[in-house]
């Protein structure tokens, strides 16, 4: 596991879970793997989901492509690193 500095919120934490914890995975590789966004943000209301998404894409723990329904999101390595490094 690389040492990382980035901090993270409670949320973000939910979010790069949510984006391991899908069920859209389609192998074994989850780190840079894009599952359907709607997948990871369940438990988040819209306007919430799409803060943490937007955070996440700035600080390059995470990369979303698309729009609205057929939106995809990916946990990067430095996501992953970070998620790990905070347990």
């Amino acid at each position: 596991m690389k040492n990382t500095n980035k901090k993270i919120t409670d949320l973000e934490a939910k979010m790069l879970q949510g984006i391991l914890d899908s069920c859209y995975h389609d192998d074994n590789e989850k780190i840079e793997n894009p599952v359907w966004t709607f997948s990871a943000t369940r438990s988040f209301d819209g306007k919430q989901a799409s803060g943490v998404v937007s955070s996440l894409n700035k600080k390059k723990l995470a990369r979303s492509v698309g729009y609205g329904k057929d939106e995809t999101i990916c946990i990067t390595q430095l996501g992953f690193d970070t998620l790990n490094a905070r347990a």
